[in-house]
Order: structure tokens, then C-alpha cells, then sequence
């Protein structure tokens, strides 16, 4: 597998994550949205949103559709 194909496989799998502090109030209110057909994260860098909805998703056994974008997708 080429560089360039490995990177793009990657923008469409949530991260894999180590151990991580489950957010329950967080997980609250992404839980309440669960009969919506999507959810828009929104907030500065750093503050742990990829982490969030990945943490959620594996707890909850969720089942998604995942897309990383970046600058380079602009």
C-alpha cells in the first residue's frame, strides 16, 4: 500500500484510541441526538472533539460513517 493510500484510508476510520476519559455528560447529549441521521461537532483545536465522538461511538457500539477532513481537502 502506497503512502498517499494509506493516508486517504485514514480520513474515513475513527482514530484509534489508547485509554481516554469517557465524557458521560458529553456522551449525554450525543446520546439524546441518537434518532438524528447526523450531528455537527463544532469547536476550536484542541479541545478533544475527534476524540469525543470516537470515544462515544466505540462505547456505545455505534455504528457510523466517518470522514477526517483537513486543510488539504479545502
Amino acid at each position: 500500500m502506497t503512502i498517499d493510500r494509506a493516508a486517504t484510508l485514514g480520513k474515513f476510520r475513527p482514530p484509534r484510541l489508547g485509554r481516554v476519559f469517557e465524557r458521560e455528560r458529553l456522551f449525554a447529549l450525543l446520546d439524546a441526538r441518537s434518532a438524528v441521521c447526523g450531528t455537527w461537532i463544532a469547536g476550536p483545536p484542541g479541545v478533544g472533539k475527534t476524540t469525543l465522538v470516537a470515544t462515544h461511538l466505540q462505547a456505545r457500539a455505534t455504528p457510523c460513517l466517518w470522514l477526517q477532513l483537513d486543510a488539504a481537502d479545502a
